[in-house]
């Protein structure tokens, strides 16, 4: 929680700089096309006026056809050269109507330019002319129109005068030959006078165009100037604001990483604190392990060899009791250790070829005496579609069914305890089920299970004892194979515990790995019946066999020994590492124990020493050397066995253990 707020502000003003530049790059953009606009509108207008003055000289050039082609046809003496002048003043006529009407409502003017005398070649010039409103010409368009309307009206009368003429010189007739003389060149005096002012109109309007665009040039210029100067202006003020905002933010985010980045590291230091603390912890866990098991290995075997002798009534149940408080202590030791490993993230799930028959076997001879001995009925209900052999990690599902057919032998005092074993619909899973017959539990209780130390109520703890890590521990490990628990339950009519587990069909080949012997003593041990420490089993004689006890507690080599000394054996005893080597230097012994936590040389370095001593004999002669240590976790079992180590047991050591791991090895040519 502690980086979130920099890292969501840090973000935020992230976000917020971009926005800004965006932002301003979108308000240059904008003043851009605004200022591009604006002197687009003033290069139309100048466009515009251009447009009016090229009209006004197509009148002007109009006018002056039209003058010509008068004074072409009064010049004529030819019927048809009239007619054809006459149609060309009416064509120039129109084409002056036209422009007039483009000045005075809009529109558009097409000037067509020849390019040499045949007309071959020309040049076409398209101008659109848009009327100011708020400044009209119309003094020079209201005299135009009028005096274009005298031509339309004295051209015919002219070509009919000139038809006349030509007709009385074709007569002959002096007398009306003059009458039309006279009026033709009546006609032909007022000519230029009409031209005239036609010219000074069209010239005027020609003139006040020109000044007017002349204006219009210098006040463009002038804007577009001004335009140029706002648009840069207002480009550099969205800039520079921009470029402020960004340093502001800049500043801030920089500010913002910087407590982000302490933010982290006040993080590191607490995960590290956290981690050396996880670690202590678990170094504790497994020095308080060590420490314990090592008296307790004292407890459970001496308790264990005075079951073997002869006892008197009165002292066989305070001896029994004796081994069961230390057997039930050894579980609640390796519980706390295991519970010490998840948390530590270190417990480990092995994939090793499983026979699933014979683990279920196994798992109901622990379990079923003792149901028996509390006189419940013990059940066990196999499925005939079983695979024999499946891969999974056969120490950990051990250890979860004798948790949950445990726990249902503590809270059932009558009926039955059942262990269900079947395979689901599901591919590769195997379900477990453990129902009893016991007292139940109310919903309440269900949702308090599988946290570690919680029980289903106090009066449960009271009455039945125990921590409530069982099932933690049972809901981790389901877990970590790949699976599920799950629980139910109704008060008072008993309960069912299942759990499915991927186990996929194991496929058997010899594999260079850890010796099965090996593989076994890496099982953290369980609490055995009792009747199985109770007496000596018969076996192969052990009597005679050299073995060396390396060991630096007294207590430890005074039950050592007399465990020995029970086979027949009576070993010779070493307190440390280097004395060991000392004697191993001079004699061979057909069986080393070795403790591996001791003063002056441990037992790590001094297998190390024994195997590196073998490789420079010439006569190879391997020594069989076993640990027997209170170091219970899996990486020092590992570390001992690739150090050269050839099994390992675990203290407290069990009688029936030593027995078959010494005649393993002792009888085994």
């Amino acid at each position: 929680m502690l980086a979130q707020t920099p890292v969501k502000t840090s973000a935020l003003r992230v976000f917020l700089l971009q926005g800004v530049f965006i932002i301003g790059f979108l308000m240059v953009f904008g003043l851009e096309q605004v200022f591009s606009n604006l002197i687009q509108k003033l290069d139309q207008v100048n466009q515009n006026e251009q447009a009016r003055l090229l009209i006004g000289e197509q009148i002007l050039r109009d006018i002056k056809t039209v003058e010509l082609n008068v004074y072409r046809m009064t010049i004529s003496t030819d019927h048809h050269a009239h007619k054809r002048f006459e149609k060309s003043i009416l064509e120039s006529v129109d084409s002056l109507y036209k422009n007039l009407n483009v000045l005075r409502n809009g529109g558009s003017v097409t000037r067509t330019i020849y390019l040499n005398l045949d007309v071959a070649d020309q040049m076409v010039n398209t101008v659109t002319y848009t009327p100011d409103q708020s400044k009209p010409y119309t003094l020079a368009l209201i005299e135009l129109a009028p005096l274009i309307d005298q031509i339309l009206d004295k051209t015919p009368v002219l070509r009919q005068l000139l038809e006349a003429r030509e007709i009385e010189r074709r007569k002959e007739n002096s007398s009306d030959l003059i009458s039309y003389e006279a009026q033709i060149k009546y006609y032909v005096k007022q000519i230029p006078s009409f031209f005239i002012r036609l010219k000074e109109n069209a010239n005027r309007l020609s003139y006040d165009t020109q000044q007017r665009l002349a204006e219009l040039e210098v006040d463009l210029q002038a804007q577009k100037s001004r335009y140029e100067a706002t648009k840069f202006g207002l480009i550099i003020m969205v800039i520079l604001s921009v470029i402020a905002i960004g340093f502001i933010f800049a500043r801030q985010i920089n500010q913002s990483n910087n407590q982000l980045t302490l933010a982290w590291q006040e993080m590191q230091r607490a995960k590290e604190e956290a981690d050396n603390a996880s670690r202590a912890k678990s170094e504790f866990v497994s020095r308080m392990s060590h420490e314990l098991r090592t008296p307790l290995n004292a407890i459970l075997g001496f308790a264990q060899l005075l079951q073997m002798d002869d006892l008197k009534a009165i002292q066989k149940e305070p001896v029994e009791q004796i081994n069961r408080a230390g057997n039930h202590l050894l579980e609640l030791i390796n519980q706390v250790l295991d519970i010490a490993k998840i948390e530590a993230g270190k417990l480990e799930v092995e994939q090793l070829d499983i026979n699933l028959t014979q683990l279920i076997q196994d798992t109901a001879a622990i379990s079923g005496e003792r149901a028996r001995s509390k006189g419940l009925d013990f059940i066990v209900d196999s499925d005939d579609n079983l695979p024999s052999w499946v891969l999974g990690d056969p120490t950990r599902i051990r250890q979860v069914l004798i948790n949950l057919i445990g726990n249902a032998i503590k809270f059932t005092d009558s009926g039955k305890i059942t262990l269900s074993v079947k395979p689901t619909t599901t591919e590769n899973m195997i379900r477990f089920d453990v129902v009893d017959t016991g007292i139940g539990m109310t919903p309440v209780a269900q949702s308090r299970l599988f946290k570690a130390f919680a029980q289903a109520d106090e009066s449960i703890t009271r009455k039945y004892g125990g921590t409530g890590l069982g099932l933690m521990l049972c809901k981790e490990i389901v877990e970590a194979i790949g699976g599920h628990i799950e629980v139910e339950s109704e008060l008072g009519k008993g309960s069912h515990f299942w759990f499915e587990i991927p186990l996929p069909t194991a496929v058997l080949c010899e594999t260079a790995t850890m010796p099965e012997t090996a593989l076994s003593s890496l099982v953290t041990p369980q609490t055995r019946n009792d009747s199985e420490t109770n007496s000596v089993v018969e076996r192969a004689s052990l009597e005679g066999s050299s073995v060396l006890l390396v060991e630096d507690n007294l207590v430890n080599q005074m039950v050592a020994t007399k465990f020995l000394n029970k086979f027949g054996i009576t070993p010779e005893i070493a307190n440390n590492g280097q004395e060991a080597l000392t004697m191993l230097a001079s004699s061979h012994y057909d069986l080393v124990l070795l403790d591996l936590e001791m003063p002056i040389m441990d037992g790590y370095t001094t297998i190390s020493k024994i195997r590196e001593a073998e490789g420079y004999l010439d006569h190879y002669q391997h020594q069989v050397v076993i640990a027997m240590s209170a170091n219970a976790l899996n990486e020092d079992k590992q570390r001992a066995f690739t150090l050269g180590m050839d099994d390992y047991l675990t203290k407290p050591v069990n009688y029936s253990a030593l027995q078959t791991t010494l005649e393993r090895w002792l009888l085994k040519h």
